[in-house]
């Protein structure tokens, strides 16, 4: 068995035709980042990344441009599932 793990939509993207896709869902609370480590078919659509960046208090600045950033790629070539 082969598992790769990654945020990296591009190389997920590539990934679809070699490898079956899964995800589980992340939520970033007060507490701090958590999964329900139930495994879901196909690419995450769960953006938390930045929210954490949020949550560790990075500089809005940073926040901002990533938030910026990421709204063209998010569904850009990009299937719902592999």
């Amino acid at each position: 068995m082969v598992v790769v793990a990654t945020h990296d939509l591009d190389l997920a993207g590539k990934l679809i035709n070699t490898y079956q896709c899964y995800n589980f869902i992340d939520r970033v609370t007060e507490e701090g980042l958590t999964f329900d480590y139930k495994l879901r078919e196909g690419i995450t659509r769960m953006r938390n990344a930045i929210k954490l960046l949020d949550h560790l208090y990075y500089p809005q600045q940073i926040v901002e441009k990533a938030t910026y950033n990421i709204a063209g790629l998010v569904d850009k070539d990009i299937k719902d599932s592999c």
